[in-house]
């Protein structure tokens, strides 16, 4: 499954999520106030903020179910961005704000070019701001004030968000209502599309992750044999290329490498599945967790237990 570019727009009042790199919807829904501005994407959940209400919102997953929100640092807030550990905000005076985490404290600030910071996003190493005044994208040394290259931007009236997808930059233009991909981190621009609506605001890139798997209750508990059974909640925007259930005698396996077997029930689809644990012992308790494994990683569900039967042996005794 191919990862997601995400868009806001202002006169809509609405996040859009797109198939891919393209201009295909697959979803959206209504941003969670009235004046929308930037959008990022932490791992697993989108944040968005709002200048109206002055907050900054974490949604649940990619939906409109608000988990979180706190007031943004300054007035006239624009763009948000995650370094992997930290969100990142801009405001229109200029100035960049990094969060403790996704919360409100603020690690450290500098303010950058001109006034009108319009555009944020992390590059895996690197931030990137644009600025509508100098109608320029700026590439940081890491997180600091200190840039290391820049060049003009596609849009008429400055780039109103950027976005980054693990191998090259997106700019978004409100004025002309274009999102554009460009080659890498240069200014050459490989693709364009039309937004999905007239006043684009925000976009985000969301990259693949590792699944999302649990892990149910045993069931057709044998003497030697039982039933696994788990479900992957999320490919997390890849392929499942491996699946099944690992497990231990009296202890929790934790993974596959301190398990004591493990299955491989191949490719899969999101959704339940059940897989056999066999060549274990009679009488004895077990431990079993429920995994997944994408480009990204594997991930396990909980652990579960079960106790197999006894097999018990009758002697007859005869007089």
């Amino acid at each position: 499954m191919a990862n997601n570019l995400w868009s806001c727009d202002w006169d809509a009042k609405k996040i859009y999520q797109h198939s891919g790199g393209t201009s295909t919807i697959t979803t959206s829904f209504s941003t969670p106030s009235t004046d929308p501005r930037g959008i990022t994407w932490d791992g697993e959940n989108l944040w968005s903020s709002d200048d109206a209400a002055e907050k900054i919102y974490q949604n649940s997953g990619g939906t409109s179910t608000i988990t979180t929100s706190f007031s943004t640092p300054g007035t006239n807030q624009s763009d948000l961005a995650w370094d992997g550990t930290n969100l990142w905000s801009c405001d229109v005076t200029g100035k960049i704000y990094q969060h403790s985490g996704g919360t409100s404290t603020i690690t450290t600030s500098f303010t950058i070019h001109e006034d009108y910071c319009v555009g944020l996003t992390w590059d895996g190493e690197n931030l990137w701001s644009s600025n509508s005044n100098t109608d320029k994208i700026y590439q940081h040394s890491g997180g600091t004030s200190t840039i290391t290259t820049s060049f003009s931007d596609p849009a008429q009236y400055g780039s109103s968000n950027l976005a980054w997808d693990g191998s090259n930059l997106w700019s978004g233009d409100r004025s002309q209502d274009k999102i554009y991909q460009h080659s890498g981190g240069t200014s050459t621009i490989t693709t364009s599309f039309s937004s999905p609506s007239t006043t684009i605001v925000g976009i985000t890139w969301e990259p693949p992750a590792a699944p999302t798997v649990t892990t149910q209750e045993a069931t057709a508990v044998g003497e030697n044999i039982a039933t696994g059974n788990g479900n992957i909640t999320s490919d997390g925007n890849s392929d499942v290329t491996q699946h099944g259930v690992c497990w231990s005698i009296g202890s929790d396996p934790v993974n596959i490498a301190g398990a004591d077997g493990y299955s491989e029930e191949g490719t899969a689809s999101s959704g339940s599945f059940t897989s056999g644990i066999e060549s274990v012992y009679d009488g004895h308790g077990y431990y079993y967790r429920a995994y997944a494994t994408n480009s990204i990683g594997t991930s396990y569900g909980d652990a579960s237990e079960f106790d197999t039967l006894t097999n018990v042996k009758i002697i007859w005794w005869r007089s």
